[in-house]
């Protein structure tokens, strides 16, 4: 199982562990429908962790809100739309780790 963390929207962040963290992001809202996924470093005390960032690449077409907790929470390059998924890197037997406790923590905002 793999800890992920969901940024619903600006309000709501969900902290999960999971089989299958697409699967549950998409239990959860079911009308996200594809997702894309991206690297992305996250910095705090001098600390700095990959993630992987997954979003519905469609969302913004679907009328998705800006998601301003996963904007400052990651700096991307182009606003994020919609709920963010993000998960821990994959090992080196390709499977999904956990997200780093400081990223869980930045996300809910302690």
């Amino acid at each position: 199982m793999v800890r992920a963390v969901l940024l619903v929207d600006d309000d709501t962040v969900l902290v999960a562990r999971v089989d299958d963290p697409l699967k549950w992001a998409k239990r959860v809202r079911p009308e996200l429908k594809w997702f894309d996924s991206f690297l992305a470093g996250v910095s705090d005390d001098g600390q700095t962790k990959d993630v992987m960032v997954w979003v519905d690449d469609m969302g913004v077409f679907n009328g998705f809100p800006t998601n301003t907790r996963a904007n400052a929470l990651l700096k991307p390059f182009y606003p994020l739309v919609g709920p963010v998924l993000l998960t821990g890197t994959a090992d080196d037997a390709g499977d999904l780790t956990d997200v780093p406790d400081f990223v869980v923590a930045l996300a809910r905002n302690e």
